[in-house]
Parts: C-alpha cells; structure tokens; sequence
C-alpha cells in the first residue's frame, strides 16, 4: 500500500471509497462523497491536502482530506 495526493485520473475511484465508506454508517447522511467533490471544487481547495491509498494493483483503497478552517 502506498499513499499518494490525489490525481485526476483516480477522482471517480476515490468518490466510490467515500461512498462504500459511509453506505451503511449509521450517522451518515449519504452526502459526503458529494462534500468531497465541493470541497475539490471550491477556491480554498488544496489538492496537497487530498490524499488517496493505493494497493499493489493501483487501485484506490482509501481517502482522506483535510480542510483547513479559515
């Protein structure tokens, strides 16, 4: 496993984690992958804090993010 900033050409995999992660969570409001996407979306976006893991096969097995508060 290693674990990478994103890249664009894992942005959909990372989405699907988001959404297996919190599917059957019992405080979960299934909108968090679509919060990942408005935070990469918004100005104050930092790609260097938006991270992916990656297993052997480079598939996308995990995600965080961290947004700085202003």
């Amino acid at each position: 496993m290693r674990i990478e900033p994103i890249q664009a050409k894992y942005i959909d995999d990372s989405i699907q984690v988001v959404k297996q992660a919190f599917a059957n969570a019992e405080h979960s409001d299934g909108d968090e992958f679509q919060l990942i996407s408005r935070l990469r979306e918004s100005d104050d976006y930092h790609s260097e804090y938006d991270a992916i893991a990656l297993n052997d096969e480079d598939q996308v097995i995990g995600h965080a993010m961290l947004s700085l508060a202003h």
